[in-house]
């Protein structure tokens, strides 16, 4: 047993307090055994989005640059366009750290169940600690939130029977299904597990539910941008609103009339960073009028027992062609507070509220259907819906949510 704990105490000192794998989570096979390391590709993927933004900055910082003879100290644009070029090669600095990370990681863990022993490889050098997997668990748990902006990370954890108040941070990830795939693989091979992200819900007139009390979403706008429309008894719809479309609307005229005015310059040479900077905005805003970046519609039909989502990503496959109505165990709402760009809490942020779809099932499977900044206006939409498909309303906003109105002063729209 000492011997146990002693490997169990150098694998702690040797990883530290931060997370073994650094980033998505993937699962591969090689001869000696199945494989967890991180999924180079996707952290690549994610890296490139700062590069985006960079490059963005750098775009901007150009155009700014035409308004006026380049130099470090004149007018307000020249020093506008160095804090842009600035700030866009921090970032794409950034990105050039991220994907030399992502590409020079050679952390992995090797579950080798014959011997009965996870192998975790520490650095290129080819340096192991091998621990036998007797007297472990695996944790799926929720990281303290930092902030009451932010929703918390999902963590997975190692814990050893020698020391179980000292987990070992194997993984971390800001959605939960990130991690689940290695937590269902390793609590099959560990034989113990526990998910601690999960409640067990009772259900009014009986059934229970397995759900993340957490919200699933982060960010959104704080405007209403879609609603329930009850089209019959047997056929409801969630649909964009009128509201979400003309904002777009903007977006496209904007981008459209600073494309013409400085193309009516006549100097190409002098224009064209203006061109690039309308053009995006002109984009976005087609692309957003034609429902590209709007909430894509979702159908509740009774009479074919089914809901149907017409288009953009589907967290379940069956949405697509038809996800049968008996697969919804309840409907749950949340919230989460949204900080604004600047300004003290309370002044520049807002809180937004969701309502998701809890499936049957004891892995809490679950998908948003629509979102609001506003509780009362959200928490009728979801009552009326509730009673329509005749699902159980399940609270974690406050309690007794489909006893009482809620009234937030926080609501922003």
């Amino acid at each position: 047993m000492e011997r146990y704990e002693r490997e169990w105490e150098d694998l702690l000192a040797a990883c530290g307090k931060k997370p073994f794998l650094a980033g998505p989570v993937r699962i591969g096979e090689d001869p000696d055994g199945t494989v967890l390391a991180v999924d180079k590709s996707k952290s690549i993927v994610s890296s490139l989005f700062g590069g985006i933004f960079g490059s963005v900055f750098v775009v901007v910082g150009l155009f700014l640059t035409r308004l006026s003879p380049p130099s470090i100290i004149g007018s307000v644009a020249d020093h506008m366009a160095w804090g842009c070029f600035i700030v866009g090669g921090l970032l794409e600095f950034a990105v050039l750290a991220g994907i030399y990370t992502a590409l020079t990681s050679s952390r992995r863990l090797r579950l080798q169940t014959q011997l009965r022993r996870l192998s975790f490889c520490l650095d290129n050098a080819g340096r192991e600690i091998s621990v036998p997997m007797a007297g472990m668990e695996v944790r799926l748990n929720r990281e303290q939130k930092k902030s009451a902006s932010r929703s918390g990370w999902f963590v997975l954890q190692l814990l050893h029977s020698a020391s179980p108040d000292t987990p070992m941070l194997l993984a971390k990830a800001y959605k939960r299904d990130q991690l689940v795939p290695a937590f269902e693989l390793l609590g099959k091979s560990l034989g113990t597990a526990q998910d601690k992200t999960l409640v067990q819900v009772h259900l009014e007139g009986g059934g229970q539910a397995f759900v993340n009390p957490d919200p699933l979403g982060s960010g959104g706008a704080n405007s209403r941008t879609c609603k329930l429309v009850v089209r019959s008894p047997q056929l409801a719809e969630i649909k964009p609103t009128i509201g979400i479309r003309l904002f777009f609307g903007l977006f496209f005229a904007a981008g459209v009339g600073v494309s013409i005015a400085v193309a009516a310059n006549g100097n190409f040479s002098h224009s064209w960073p203006g061109l690039l900077l309308g053009f995006p905005f002109a984009i976005v805003g087609f692309l957003g009028i034609s429902g590209v970046f709007s909430p894509k519609p979702i159908t509740f039909d009774l009479a074919q027992g089914v809901m149907v989502k017409q288009g953009g990503k589907m967290p379940v496959a069956e949405l697509a062609t038809g996800l049968p109505l008996d697969r919804l165990a309840a409907l749950q709402m949340c919230s989460y507070y949204q900080r604004g760009t600047a300004g003290p809490r309370g002044s520049a942020g807002y809180t937004m509220y969701e309502l998701n779809a809890v499936l049957h099932g004891q892995d809490g499977q679950r998908f948003m259907i629509m979102n609001d900044c506003n509780s009362q206006r959200l928490l009728e939409q979801a009552q009326k819906l509730a009673k329509m498909l005749k699902l159980p309303l399940i609270d974690h906003v406050g309690s007794g949510i489909a006893n009482r109105p809620i009234a937030n002063p926080a609501d922003g729209c």
